[in-house]
């Protein structure tokens, strides 16, 4: 929310979010967060004029295109991440690498885009083949394979506080993965999912030929639900260097965790100025992170 709007503030422009603090070295803040403005509301009341201005990244706009036409791509001619890459383009946005797997860009798939698919689909389609994930910054995206030997790279409740953190154990989905190519079939098993009550995934997908490409995405499968069991959130003042894919550690006596690596699954920053916090000197700002498997 601004008190002022900006000149040229309106949809379809860029808006830029630096978060910061001021520290004994002066002036810090993130830079790199840029987002397209889809909705601008000016509102005056109570003697105050506000201006609150909504915009989306990436993610958003891969979610609202739509093909305006079914597009194919053979067999053997672009790589997945070419296909990601286009599907992005199409959309508006731009998709990065950085420290992608090998099957990113050795799997060549025949794919397809109906017409009227949205873009975010075809995305998650097509990465349901890969060991990758995808990161969100503002208009761009990021093709990388998260390591889960990645060390973390920040650590709460001993360097940096935290308000709250919860932690949960659940089950997994997949425990067990069957994959079934063009004549061919692979599987892979996690003993401890399993024991923990996951169940089985069976994939069918006759692009595969090759034994060691079905192996790549039993493995797959396993580290995408691995991955996927999300559920652990953590309260704390602002980091506004933390991005969603980064790892961090953990530590609360009270739980019995002990610098536990997480990786971040979701971000989000909250800021109630002075008025909305009654009692409190300033504003309040609090950062609720998502966590998940490394």
């Amino acid at each position: 929310m601004l008190d002022v709007a900006p000149s040229g503030l309106a949809p379809g422009g860029e808006v830029g979010f630096d978060p910061g603090y001021v520290t004994t070295d002066g002036a810090e803040y993130a830079f790199g967060r840029r987002y397209w403005i889809t909705a601008v509301r000016r509102v005056r009341a109570n003697g105050a004029s506000i201006v609150e201005v909504d915009a989306e990244g990436a993610w958003n706009a891969l979610a609202e295109w739509r093909a305006l036409r079914q597009i194919a791509w053979a067999s053997g001619a672009t790589s997945a991440y070419g296909v990601l890459r286009e599907i992005a383009r199409r959309a508006g946005a731009f998709l990065l690498v950085s420290g992608a797997s090998a099957e990113s860009t050795g799997l060549t798939p025949a794919s397809t885009m109906r017409a009227g698919e949205r873009g975010d689909r075809a995305f998650a389609r097509l990465l349901e083949r890969l060991p990758d994930a995808v990161r969100a910054q503002g208009t761009f995206l990021t093709l990388t394979e998260q390591s889960a030997g990645e060390s973390a790279g920040y650590a709460y409740g001993s360097l940096h506080a935290m308000a709250s953190l919860r932690v949960v154990d659940a089950r997994r989905e997949a425990g067990w993965a069957r994959v079934f190519g063009a004549g061919l079939f692979a599987e892979a098993m996690d003993a401890t999912a399993i024991g923990g009550g996951a169940g089985a995934a069976i994939v069918v997908d006759d692009n595969l030929g090759f034994v060691a490409r079905a192996a790549a995405r039993d493995a797959a499968v396993l580290r995408r639900a691995a991955l996927e069991e999300a559920a652990d959130e953590l309260v704390a003042l602002p980091h506004v260097g933390q991005e969603i894919g980064d790892v961090v550690e953990g530590t609360d006596a009270t739980l019995g965790l002990a610098a536990v690596r997480y990786r971040v699954t979701s971000l989000r920053f909250d800021y109630a100025t002075a008025e909305a916090t009654a009692g409190s000197r300033g504003g309040r700002a609090l950062m609720t992170l998502g966590l998940g498997e490394v």
